[in-house]
């Protein structure tokens, strides 16, 4: 389950009290999955970084209540690892532009979206989340 970017770049998403109740909704809608269905692994990601500073912002306090939070309480969810490869390595927190989009179907400069590298990444760190905990339960699948 991943929360997008653009739940915390809204315009009404003003400072940490907004990103909160974001982030309570979210562990609302994982409460009630994990109502629905107990037994369900339910592996959570962290926001991807952007190529925006400001909107990094929310996503970094996002994820900072994820890891303090959630994947300590008691919802049993397990989180993908992995994220801080999506970084551009300059020590400024922003996305890789090897990872993402240059422009959008606009021409417009676009400051979120991965291009197909960055979504090759993605769906790898997912997989190996999810199959590297099957084969650790059940080993003799091999």
């Amino acid at each position: 389950v991943m929360c997008g970017t653009n739940n915390v770049k809204l315009p009404s998403v003003n400072g940490p009290n907004d990103v909160e109740m974001i982030y309570q909704e979210y562990v609302k809608k994982l409460s009630e999955t994990r109502r629905l269905n107990p037994k369900c692994k339910i592996f959570v990601c962290p926001i991807l970084p952007t190529k925006c500073h400001e909107i990094n912002k929310g996503a970094l306090y996002f994820n900072k209540l994820i890891f303090q939070k959630l994947i300590h309480g008691d919802l049993r969810v397990q989180h993908v690892g992995g994220f801080d490869s999506f970084l551009d390595g300059n020590g400024n927190g922003l996305l890789s532009r090897d990872l993402s989009r240059q422009v959008d179907r606009n021409n417009r400069p676009d400051m979120l979206h991965l291009n197909l590298f960055g979504v090759r990444k993605l769906a790898g760190f997912i997989k190996q989340a999810v199959f590297s905990r099957r084969q650790a339960r059940n080993p003799s699948s091999n």
